[in-house]
């Protein structure tokens, strides 16, 4: 069923900006046309850098000589998804670790504990869903070749 935009802002029985935004009958935020997030851009010089806990993180380095550059991921913040990809070409490695004394990591190949997201070449990226405080979980985003560029391991 097709819902445009004028539809969802006449199902709001809550205003909280006039007729822009609201609260539907069921506690949906209604009314707006989008959420804008943070985009990060992540390149080979901010090695060991903590990213955002949320928005989108985006690699635009180049190349297949980076490796392996490492990033370190935030504490999950409950009901607030991370995205991060891979935006270019390169075949170098990137690994994106869960911080000392922070959260594991539950891959969707496995369920088991792990605590390091490696992206594996061009067009690699991950959504982490983060379903408590202590637990990224994972869902994979897959290349144009339909395999998967990404990889979960115990150590780097």
């Amino acid at each position: 069923m097709a819902q445009s935009l004028e539809t969802l802002r006449s199902s709001k029985v809550k205003s909280i900006f006039g007729r822009q935004l609201g609260i539907d009958k069921d506690d949906y935020l209604v009314g707006a046309p989008g959420l804008k997030r943070v985009v990060e851009d992540l390149t080979t010089g901010s090695t060991g850098t903590a990213m955002l806990a949320h928005g989108i993180a985006r690699i635009t380095a180049s190349g297949s000589t980076q490796g392996p550059v490492q990033y370190n991921l935030p504490a999950p913040v409950v009901g607030v998804p991370k995205i991060i990809l891979l935006e270019s070409t390169s075949t170098g490695s990137f690994q994106f670790l869960s911080t000392p004394n922070g959260p594991g990591i539950r891959s969707a190949s496995d369920g088991s504990s792990k605590s390091v997201v490696n992206l594996l070449g061009g067009g690699g990226g991950v959504v982490l869903w983060p379903a408590s405080t202590s637990w990224w979980c994972v869902q994979h985003l897959y290349s144009s070749t339909g395999a998967p560029n990404v990889s979960y391991t115990t150590s780097t």
